[in-house]
């Protein structure tokens, strides 16, 4: 949303508790508005003529007036609010998918609200209440409550589509990406090059790592081990802490190659850093495969294997589930529409 539409939104709120007095009272000047929503006269001016157009002001002479709320009521029922919280809006991935979802939800005519819950079930909880009592007509969420706390999201009183995983006690209709499968595809092409050794490097605050399970999954159907030792759960905000961990299991390393499989592409760029640093040759000592697919994949030396994720069609199909449930009622609420990812194969992992 452009600033000039965050300020309208505010403002419509505002009308709806009639902040600025009733039908006929005087109301702000655009430099007053300006200097009370700390905003440009530029922008100002903007919102002026949007208030304008959907009848929420009139101009007399040289100042403006509250007019007809029916005439306001009418246009912000059409126009409709869209939460959305993702896990962390510090990920790439996390940045694309909103953006994704804003491009989809703007064609059916609505805006979108934006918040994270940085890991944090309770800060997910106070923004969704939050995002209700600014009167969105639905939400998207990436959830992150353990089986404990699912039955809140059964409470919500607004539509809802759950991106990226799928909660076994929730009434919602869910998107998500085959992480298992995709994680499946990375063990077999780490075995196809010849990878005698393997180790995974995961999310620390992960609830439930299908990439994990996929991986080890596919390496036992075709005889090989995933030892506990190699399995690393560490915190990328935690840079020093997560680097050690990095490093330690690099330390262990034993003879033959090495297929490491990161939960993302963060993550595997400090492997390829760390491997260049300690002497390690890429991919011929240590082949590094990660998720996600985020730029920094073709930046790095060499270039990343990666999991793609379809992130267009998780936004599409997610506005469009949302879209049939807040337009006809209905749109398999508790339904799961699974969409499968693509594996890059890129010189961290060339077969010799």
């Amino acid at each position: 949303m452009s600033k000039a539409d965050q300020v309208f939104l505010e403002l419509s709120a505002e009308f709806a508790n009639s902040s600025y007095g009733k039908v006929g009272d005087r109301f702000l000047t655009v430099r007053e508005l300006a200097l009370q929503k700390h905003i440009s006269l530029k922008t100002a001016f903007a919102i002026f003529g949007i208030l304008k157009k959907n009848g929420m002001i009139v101009k007399e002479k040289k100042s403006y007036f509250i007019n007809s709320l029916e005439s306001f009521r009418k246009n912000l029922g059409e126009m409709r609010l869209i939460g959305c919280i993702v896990t962390t809006l510090d990920s790439p991935y996390f940045a694309t998918l909103v953006r994704c979802l804003e491009e989809e939800i703007h064609q059916f005519g609505a805006c979108l609200l934006v918040a994270s819950s940085e890991y944090n079930f309770q800060r997910e909880q106070e923004r969704i209440n939050t995002f209700v009592a600014r009167g969105v007509s639905g939400i998207f969420v990436c959830p992150w409550a353990d089986e404990a706390e699912e039955e809140f999201y059964n409470t919500v009183s607004v539509p809802m589509v759950m991106l990226g995983r799928k909660l076994k006690n929730v009434r919602q209709k869910t998107v998500i990406v085959n992480n298992q499968s995709s994680a499946q595809k990375v063990a077999a092409h780490l075995i196809d090059i010849g990878c005698e050794h393997f180790a995974y490097i995961g999310q620390n605050v992960a609830k439930r790592d299908d990439r994990l399970f996929g991986f080890r999954a596919e390496l036992l159907e075709q005889g090989r081990k995933l030892p506990m030792e190699n399995i690393i759960h560490t915190d990328y905000q935690d840079h020093q802490k997560c680097l050690d961990n990095i490093e330690a299991l690099l330390g262990r390393k034993p003879k033959g190659r090495l297929g490491i499989f990161c939960y993302h592409d963060l993550f595997a760029s400090r492997v390829i850093m760390l491997c260049h640093k300690k002497g390690f040759d890429v991919p011929g000592e240590v082949a590094v495969a990660g998720f996600d697919d985020l730029p920094i994949a073709e930046e790095l030396s060499p270039p990343l294997t990666t999991v793609r994720y379809p992130v267009k069609s998780i936004a599409r199909i997610a506005a469009e589930s949302l879209y049939a449930r807040l337009k006809l009622g209905s749109g398999g609420e508790n339904t799961c529409s699974y969409v499968n990812a693509e594996l890059i194969v890129r010189e961290s992992t060339k077969k010799f």
